[in-house]
């Protein structure tokens, strides 16, 4: 597989975005293209998501290990249809959401 992005937080290649530490440090989530309903970005705050560095406050959604989420301004959502969205902040948010826009449309 081709891979298009890679940084210490995700990875996305031809088939799937993988998602690092997502259930424990070490434990990836690999999540399809065709399972991804919708991808949008948020701004982030510190109410909004900057200052957690793993899990959910509100169980709508889950954030994967980040320790430098603290220095990062945009979140992507990942919204495959469950009840909770998978919240990853990639080190270029913006490349990371083209990517996924790209193959959700294709």
């Amino acid at each position: 597989m081709t891979v298009l992005y890679s940084d210490s937080t995700v990875e996305c290649d031809d088939d799937a975005i993988t998602i690092r530490n997502y259930y424990f440090p070490g434990v990836s989530k690999r999540i399809p293209y065709s399972r991804i309903r919708e991808a949008t970005s948020r701004s982030m705050d510190m109410w909004t998501g900057r200052l957690r560095l793993w899990g959910t406050g509100d169980f709508r959604h889950w954030y994967p290990l980040d320790t430098a989420r603290v220095n990062k301004s945009t979140a992507i959502i990942i919204d495959k249809g469950d009840a909770i969205r998978a919240v990853v902040t990639p080190d270029d948010s913006a490349a990371v959401l083209r990517i996924l826009r790209d193959k959700m449309a294709g």
